[in-house]
């Protein structure tokens, strides 16, 4: 246990005393409530209402996508091609956010990044500009990651779905939405 406490406390316990601490003291070191007042400001509000919206969009998505996607695979051959691809390309995928996942995207579709100055050069087109940090650009950053999560999450949960359970509906008049 010392170990695991040990990591715990290094990792998780003194960082979130250290930021809630400071959450309450000034430049100075003097308690104050300013910095919690700052959080009403329009753009401290602005960027919550932001990353709310982000954060819904690629859930949504990579909810609505993943599902679908994990439906394909379980219909298929469960030792084919097809699943173990997907599956493994999922686990590769899935892993690669945070920063790792923002220098990806900026180094191939960012203003000088290679997709972007090879269509430049191949088509004449330039794709380059601010998308990619605008809503649309992080919605899609995020549901790369979040869509092969969520594959890897309902996998086995379709995976224990039983085909008998279709027949006993279908037998009782249920429709295929009363099965799912």
């Amino acid at each position: 246990m010392v170990p695991f406490l040990a990591f715990v406390g290094c990792f998780l316990i003194v960082p979130t005393v250290t930021v809630v601490v400071a959450a309450f003291l000034d430049g100075a070191q003097r308690p104050t409530l300013e910095n919690v007042r700052e959080l009403g400001a329009e753009n401290v509000q602005r960027a919550f209402i932001a990353s709310i919206e982000v954060s819904a969009m690629s859930a949504l998505l990579g909810a609505v996508f993943g599902a679908l996607l994990a439906y394909v695979v379980t219909t298929g051959n469960p030792d084919g091609v097809l699943r173990k691809a997907i599956t493994s390309a999922c686990g590769v995928l899935a892993q690669a956010g945070g920063v790792t996942l923002a220098f990806a995207f900026i180094a191939s579709v960012g203003g000088q990044g290679l997709i972007t100055l090879a269509i430049l050069n191949s088509l004449g087109t330039d794709i380059s500009g601010n998308w990619l940090y605008e809503l649309r650009g992080l919605v899609l950053v995020y549901s790369y990651f979040q869509i092969p999560l969520m594959v890897l999450v309902f996998l086995p949960a379709l995976d224990g779905v039983r085909p008998q359970w279709r027949e006993a509906t279908e037998s009782l008049g249920g429709t295929s939405w009363d099965y799912w």
